[in-house]
């Protein structure tokens, strides 16, 4: 599985992670293995956290 999936595949792995479900779950509905679904969702997450935005604190007055 891995990189070379169609789009709907990756579509459905996100979908699928967003509900919070474990990667052997995710596996079972897509077809694939254990460890093929801990390597999208690890990408998954890593494209998230990249393009989070830095926190900024302000001063000011209350």
């Amino acid at each position: 599985m891995g990189r070379h999936q169609p789009l709907s595949i990756w579509f459905a792995s996100l979908c699928l992670i967003s509900l919070n479900i474990s990667n052997r779950q995710i596996a079972e509905e897509l077809g694939s293995n254990e460890r093929d679904a801990q390597a999208m969702a690890e990408l998954f997450r890593e494209g998230i956290f990249k393009r989070r935005p830095k926190a900024r604190m302000k001063g000011g007055r209350m």
